[in-house]
């Protein structure tokens, strides 16, 4: 049997492909619903990842780079993915 869970709104991500609604914010690494959402403080599960909303993010350049640091749209990594072009934090 397999377990097929994916993560809510609030909680820290990689891929699209971890959260319910296949939307991984490219900035700050959390579950949205889509990429319009305004994610609040008040909703993200992880205090290391709440205090980055206030410091441009988790990765501060993840549109510089797009094609390394963006998702298709059902929520997997494009073939060029690196997250170390993106200038996310290392914690």
């Amino acid at each position: 049997m397999t377990l097929d869970l994916k993560l809510k709104v609030g909680e820290n991500c990689i891929f699209g492909i971890n959260c319910d609604s296949k939307f991984c914010s490219p900035n700050l690494k959390v579950c949205a619903e889509n990429a319009e959402s305004i994610i609040k403080p008040a909703q993200i599960k992880d205090s290391m990842a709440r205090n980055f909303i206030t410091s441009g993010g988790v990765c501060a350049a993840p549109y510089a780079e797009a094609y390394s640091c963006l998702t298709a749209a059902n929520g997997e990594p494009l073939e060029e993915w690196d997250q170390t072009k993106c200038g996310c934090h290392e914690e």
